[in-house]
């Protein structure tokens, strides 16, 4: 009987991409760690859903690499969906470990954010004013 193989994760928050670039530029050699691991969840790369994680029994991945600052909502229920469904969660890369780019928006409120992003940059066009939503309800739908 041949041994299951070890189940691993890949889920990318606000970041630059970097750490799943790095993954990626291994090339052929990626095929090698494809032959060891089963890849149960790598958005980036392959079709998977949240739903795919939501089925998982709890504890069934071995380890899930978590890379990128969590910024919204969205991200944390990830993050935290996933810690449940691994043995282990690796804060994969600067962004996870430290906040990186990502972060350096803890250091400002909101509506600075807001304005400098939206409204206030040297590349910005916004003569409308339009900023982000929360909901489609929000846009008057």
């Amino acid at each position: 009987m041949t041994p299951q193989k070890p189940k691993v994760a890949f889920y990318w928050c606000s970041s630059c991409g970097g750490c799943e670039e790095a993954v990626v530029d291994l090339a052929e050699a990626l095929l090698d760690i494809v032959a060891a691991v089963e890849i149960v969840f790598w958005p980036v790369a392959l079709d998977f859903k949240r739903k795919d994680v939501e089925a998982m029994p709890d504890g069934s991945i071995t380890a899930t690499f978590l890379n990128g600052a969590v910024r919204t909502s969205e991200q944390e229920e990830m993050a935290w969906l996933l810690r449940r469904k691994s043995g282990l969660l690796v804060a994969f890369g600067s962004c996870s470990q430290w906040g990186g780019i990502p972060g350096l928006a803890n250091l400002f409120d909101r509506e600075s954010i807001l304005r400098t992003v939206y409204f206030e940059s040297p590349s910005t066009v916004n003569p409308e004013g339009v900023l982000p939503v929360t909901s489609l309800g929000d846009m008057g739908w």
